[in-house]
């Protein structure tokens, strides 16, 4: 059995393609038509071929113009591209589709020096937005560059471009380094208080205390236990001492612990000798150690008397609920996405790109920086889980490369001729055959075409 006869591009040009004028305008001419052409607006081919009527334009001009144009929609039209600079570089790109008409052009071969231009761009591009310090700047040198390519002024404008990049990475990296110098005290900070917060929102579990423990909790409690998991570690006796008293001291406030007064008598005296050593030792105000010993003490008079107080669950403790989920534990296929994350990955957060540049793993902390390298946001795994789940946090996927673009792209037209050519099976003649007659006319016209391009290209 023969193997299946190959198809060039010129072939599916010309069955795709019929020349749209009697006279065929030159290469040149259609260059200087793309340069004014804006090809992000819809309908950009046929405007175009319309002002270009008198002239007309070749089965190949026609063919590979419409391939660059869809290819250059597909590969700026990709997330990484932010909208508004996506669109720029699409209505300016003319320059490319006239480069892909000279022979040997970035369509049609793989290693044409553009195509590796244009993906170094892209790594640019993806973390670009309006929010961006700098961000006309950026965007007028990455326009400026891709308006060079294909004319003599590409070399040189490459080597700008790519010495610029180089100075404007080093630069990122050190207000990167100097960024997470800041922050790594405030990691540590902040995971302090949110084991403290989860660990008082544990040992409340939902239940209503007098209204003087919110003050209480916020001023000393929460302060206590972030110091004690600072300086001495969530595994201490000093930490698993204020835990045992913090629970004594919520039972015995309760509404119906008053009930049971022999117990309570006992609980109280244990919180009377407990108390304020406990205190001395992981408070330095005194005034705010007295005030919380004085609560007590008339919220357990209270207690002994039957006394009526006013309840509610502590504010304090709900503070941050909706963003920290703390006491809602974080999935492991979830726990595993945010291990997984690598600064090469690029999030939109905010109408600002961002990318992780340090995730510190004894604390379940995340710091995300923009192109600059400056801080865009710290969160716990928690938060970032949340704000993922939720959408105010989205992915930027990767840039396919150019050369992907235009393998789509090529692959798509030669759907349309293998569609056409099923079309004119099906249109086949009764008789079983095609008009002999009319298929070497058909080739004989295009024979004609290609040689009359080949004269006005000075290639015969």
């Amino acid at each position: 059995m023969s193997s299946p006869r190959r198809v060039t591009l010129a072939q599916v040009f010309d069955a795709l393609y019929s020349p749209s004028g009697s006279e065929v305008c030159t290469d040149q001419c259609v260059s200087e038509a793309l340069s004014r052409c804006n090809l992000a607006l819809p309908g950009a081919m046929e405007t175009l071929q319309s002002q270009l009527a008198e002239q007309g334009l070749s089965s190949r001009q026609i063919g590979t113009l419409r391939l660059a144009h869809s290819v250059l929609t597909s590969y700026f039209s990709q997330p990484a591209f932010s909208e508004p600079l996506g669109q720029q570089m699409l209505a300016t790109a003319g320059v490319l589709a006239a480069v892909a008409l000279e022979k040997g052009g970035w369509l049609q071969n793989d290693g044409n020096r553009i195509v590796g231009v244009l993906d170094e761009i892209a790594e640019v591009a993806i973390g670009w937005s309006q929010s961006l310090s700098g961000a006309e700047s950026i965007r007028a040198r990455l326009l400026k560059v891709m308006a060079s390519l294909g004319s003599p002024r590409m070399n040189a404008e490459v080597a700008s471009f790519r010495r610029w990049q180089i100075s404007a990475r080093v630069l990122a990296d050190k207000v990167t380094e100097r960024t997470l110098a800041g922050e790594r005290g405030a990691l540590r900070t902040d995971y302090a208080r949110a084991l403290a917060t989860k660990t008082l929102r544990t040992q409340v579990a939902g239940r209503l205390l007098p209204e003087f423990m919110d003050a209480d909790i916020r001023n000393v409690w929460l302060p206590a236990l972030q110091w004690v998991a600072l300086n001495r570690g969530d595994k201490s006796g000093l930490w698993r001492s204020l835990l045992r008293n913090f629970s004594l001291l919520v039972w015995s406030v309760l509404e119906d612990s008053g009930t049971q007064k022999q117990r309570l008598h006992r609980v109280i005296d244990q919180l009377k000798r407990e108390l304020p050593t406990l205190f001395e030792e992981v408070t330095g105000d005194p005034v705010l150690r007295e005030r919380l010993l004085e609560h007590v003490d008339v919220a357990h008079l209270n207690m002994i008397n039957d006394r009526e107080m006013h309840y509610a669950y502590p504010a304090v403790l709900e503070e941050g609920l909706r963003l920290s989920h703390l006491d809602v534990d974080i999935s492991a296929d979830l726990l595993d996405e945010v291990r997984a994350l690598t600064s090469q990955q690029w999030f939109s957060h905010a109408g600002t790109r961002m990318r992780m540049c340090c995730r510190e793993e004894e604390y379940r902390q995340l710091v995300f920086v923009n192109q600059l390298g400056v801080k865009v946001l710290r969160c716990s795994y928690e938060d970032f889980s949340y704000l993922y789940a939720s959408g105010d946090i989205q992915p930027v996927g990767e840039c396919v490369p150019l050369q992907e673009c235009v393998r789509e792209g090529i692959s798509r037209m030669l759907g349309e001729y293998q569609e056409m050519l099923r079309t004119q099976r099906a249109n086949v003649a009764p008789g079983g055959k095609i008009d002999a007659r009319e298929h070497a006319r058909d080739k004989a016209r295009r024979e004609a075409r290609t040689l009359q391009e080949q004269e006005q290209a000075g290639l015969v």
